[in-house]
């Protein structure tokens, strides 16, 4: 017998009223599947519960049989299955404003938990619910569910395991990997949470995608719970998915790394910046996402207008954004380049050396040369045995460097991919004076 029947059974399994009370609210997201549609139901009626759980189908317009097929079902189960039809397409008119949907969420949903499937994704565990509410129920400090799946390439037809955190079978990840994702992210079909965080600050709602987002604030709500049991199958690059677009417009890119952009920056402030060490990594990902997917030619002040066109929801803070991303991209580019705050850093300091000797070590050395300021050398973290000079300059261990602390400048020369790891450097070394001239906001550092 499982947790929730043995609650059930406590709290008086035959009475009428616990008997028709709807543990599980499953949410499916459907336009223009389909193909697919069928394999999502079909999951979905397939689970084995001692709770009762509804299906509310949202179909946002679409063109193709999908309202037809939803439909089908809805009449063959009409207890269980409710469809909600819109007449006028609400995503593409408003992609990155979730706030309507999260009301009609809100709505709809009588579950004590919400279960999340998109219409092209479907699950293959006949206890997939069960396992999860059972963990819920005997767990009041968890607030996320998720688990292992199989991600379908549309493309090509291969199949692979997702696994998106390594070790334990079962475990509670940490912020860390809640947030960085290193290994991709959890699939979205995994997700069963508690039904009270569908409310949540305005800013969640204005991002490009909704499970991220939805991740992120669990976190700020209790544990994240994780499975490595495969019981949902994700279909990457379907016929219409966001993830299909994306690859055909770089503009559509741009406004997506944009977008993240803007609310990790809001979710640091939010979350009083105590997971800012991973933030300022994962913004750095999205900031080079969107470069890279700007057009070298085109002034980033130009994309305010073609985010909107896109439908990001722009307010005047992403005219500060694009300003700074300018002066990143010649950072990153432009050898003859120096910013003024990266100047005035080191007019404070008798002795400045460049942290790192890579790629972007090299680089910012040539632009501190270009702009006539002196350099006494580079420092390594870990000193390989060839590594004794560079540029006609000196390479020191971090810890060993030949001058004071107080008189000493530290210019990081390293994309802040893995932050944590340089601020780790930094302190071991006892490094009071630094800065990274790869952020948006080199203040922040100060945070850490």
């Amino acid at each position: 017998m499982g947790s929730t029947e043995k609650i059930i059974k406590e709290r008086g399994y035959n009475k009428e009223q616990e008997k028709e009370k709807i543990y599980v609210s499953i949410w499916c997201m459907a336009y223009n599947h389909e193909p697919y549609i069928k394999d999502a139901i079909e999951g979905f009626l397939a689970q084995k519960t001692a709770f009762k759980y509804e299906i509310i189908i949202h179909d946002d317009a679409s063109t193709d049989r999908t309202v037809e097929i939803i439909k089908e079902y809805e009449q063959r189960y009409p207890s269980v299955i409710r469809g909600i039809y819109q007449e006028k397409n609400q995503y593409q008119s408003n992609p990155q404003n979730l706030k309507w949907l999260s009301s009609l969420k809100m709505k709809h949903c009588k579950g004590k938990y919400i279960a999340l499937c998109e219409g092209d994704d479907f699950w293959i565990d006949c206890h997939k619910l069960q396992i999860q509410v059972d963990y819920m129920e005997e767990h009041a400090d968890c607030s996320l569910y998720i688990h292992n799946g199989i991600k379908l390439n549309c493309q090509n037809g291969t199949v692979q395991a997702i696994e998106p955190y390594d070790g334990k079978k079962e475990k509670n990840i940490s912020a860390e990997e809640a947030i960085m994702q290193y290994r991709g992210h959890p699939p979205t079909a995994s997700m069963l949470f508690k039904a009270g965080l569908l409310k949540s600050p305005d800013f969640f709602m204005t991002t490009p995608v909704g499970d991220y987002p939805t991740q992120l604030f669990c976190l700020t709500q209790g544990k994240i719970h994780y499975s490595s049991r495969i019981m949902s199958v994700y279909r990457w690059l379907s016929k219409d998915s966001y993830n299909s677009e994306m690859l055909k417009s770089k503009k559509k890119k741009f406004t997506f790394n944009l977008g993240m952009v803007r609310f990790l920056d809001q979710y640091d402030q939010y979350t009083n910046y105590e997971y800012h060490v991973w933030l300022v990594s994962k913004i750095m990902t999205h900031v080079c996402g969107a470069i890279a997917a700007a057009d070298s030619q085109i002034p980033l002040a130009e994309y305010y207008n073609i985010c909107e066109q896109q439908g990001l929801v722009m307010t005047p803070e992403y005219k500060v954004y694009l300003k700074e991303m300018e002066c990143l991209r010649k950072q990153l580019f432009d050898e003859e380049y120096c910013s003024d705050k990266l100047k005035k850093f080191t007019e404070k300091y008798k002795n400045i050396v460049v942290m790192g000797a890579g790629v972007y070590g090299a680089k910012l050395a040539a632009q501190l040369e270009n702009n006539h300021i002196d350099f006494q050398g580079f420092a390594v973290s870990q000193k390989g045995k060839n590594e004794e000079m560079l540029k006609g300059k000196q390479i020191w261990q971090l810890s060993e460097l030949p001058f004071t602390q107080d008189d000493t400048g530290v210019v990081v020369g390293i994309l802040p991919f893995h932050w944590d790891n340089i601020m780790r450097s930094l302190k071991k070394a006892k490094i009071k004076h630094y800065i990274c001239p790869f952020f948006l906001e080199y203040e922040k550092q100060e945070k850490m």
